[in-house]
């Protein structure tokens, strides 16, 4: 019963620390700027308000161009927003790499898993998103999940227009699991010369 209570504890505290309001600077796609603010992400949008106690404003990610996080004195995130190419939802995503051609983007999940005995089990993935300089829209490629992934099918078909990529790919001289970086970094430098 104890272990039980203990683990309950442990996820509120968790959840409770994982959902604070972090100081933020919001750049609209308007131009405008919403600077001295505090705030915390929601499923389709940001949740932000002026003062501890005061009133909350929800503006969505469609209205949204960057947006930084202050988490802590140390660690400043800036996010970028885009509209998805499969679907009409927007993403916060993160900036890995700008290209001539090609931009890579990505959301850092984090995942807590704890099981028998109260072993706790921490990992963390990285869901990446291409986009070409001239498209407007991001293109999901998912996470590195084998077996069950799709995300080597997804990047082979992706870059297709490079056939020195996709036999580096196939040989395995650029490996999927390793990210997307050094594929993104190629193709960018050494395709559509």
């Amino acid at each position: 019963m104890k272990k039980k209570i203990c683990i309950i504890l442990l996820i509120i505290t968790n959840s409770i620390c994982l959902a604070q309001n972090k100081p933020a600077k919001i750049i609209l796609k308007t131009g405008d700027t919403i600077s001295g603010v505090i705030g915390k992400f929601k499923t389709k949008s940001f949740k932000y308000k002026k003062y501890a106690n005061g009133k909350s404003t929800e503006i969505n990610f469609s209205k949204i161009k960057k947006l930084i996080i202050q988490y802590s004195k140390k660690e400043r995130q800036t996010y970028h927003f885009f509209k998805l190419k499969e679907s009409e939802k927007y993403v916060a995503v993160q900036k890995l790499i700008l290209g001539k051609e090609v931009h890579l983007y990505g959301i850092l999940n984090h995942f807590n898993s704890t099981g028998a005995g109260g072993i706790s089990i921490n990992t963390s993935s990285m869901q990446y998103f291409l986009k070409r300089a001239n498209e407007m829209t991001l293109t999901n490629m998912g996470y590195y999940n084998p077996p069950f992934g799709k995300l080597k099918e997804r990047t082979l078909d992706y870059f297709s227009d490079c056939s020195s990529l996709v036999e580096k790919i196939k040989k395995k001289e650029f490996r999927i699991r390793y990210g997307l970086e050094k594929i993104v970094i190629y193709y960018n430098n050494k395709c559509h010369k």
